[in-house]
């Protein structure tokens, strides 16, 4: 009947006997069976928040996952200092929709592109999306690239926040580039 220790990383207090303490039991968190039925209903999980998402149900994917899924357009230049940003929107994991705007800067390789990205974060709600953050990436393709972005931080209650993107879109300069450095996001749940 105990939580899950790590509780206030998981969200999830139960998750070690697949949300059921009643009649599952694992009382090291060990257990290869309790493992391999987690992982099968992650699977599960993840088929039907595809399906949903396919469908249009942005909300109802995000909800699944327990996690803020969206869409951005961003950019970034860069030639030893680079400097970034992007313009987001989706739904929170608890199902409320959201609107963000990035700007960072650090490092980057020689470029300049427009990317159009599928983003997915830890955040439940759009309050821990508005931090400091920090970031690394990079995209490979001459002309059309794609490319693989991640940002962590803090949010106000102090829970760590990751946030990870996968994008296409149109680059100048090297073939294989890489960004990174620190960024602010703004991020709210009011139209």
């Amino acid at each position: 009947m105990s939580i899950d220790p790590d509780v206030a990383t998981t969200d999830q207090p139960y998750v070690f006997t697949n949300d059921n303490p009643l009649n599952s039991t694992d009382p090291l968190g060990m257990s290869l069976w309790s493992k391999a039925k987690q992982y099968a209903s992650d699977l599960l999980h993840f088929s039907a928040a595809v399906n949903l998402a396919r469908e249009g149900d942005l909300s109802g994917a995000a909800k699944i996952l327990h996690k803020t899924l969206g869409g951005c357009v961003g950019g970034s230049a860069g030639w030893g200092p680079g400097i970034s940003g992007s313009l987001c929107a989706g739904v929170t994991a608890n199902g409320k929709p959201f609107a963000s705007l990035t700007g960072g800067a650090g490092g980057a390789s020689p470029q300049l592109s427009l990317m159009f990205s599928f983003m997915a974060s830890n955040a439940k709600d759009a309050n821990q999306l508005g931090r400091l953050f920090t970031y690394a990436g990079g995209a490979a393709g001459e002309g059309l690239s794609v490319g693989v972005d991640g940002a962590v931080g803090k949010s106000k209650n102090n829970k760590n926040v990751g946030v990870g993107s996968v994008s296409i879109g149109f680059g100048l300069g090297i073939p294989l580039s890489f960004q990174s450095g620190a960024s602010w996001t703004y991020s709210t749940n009011r139209w």
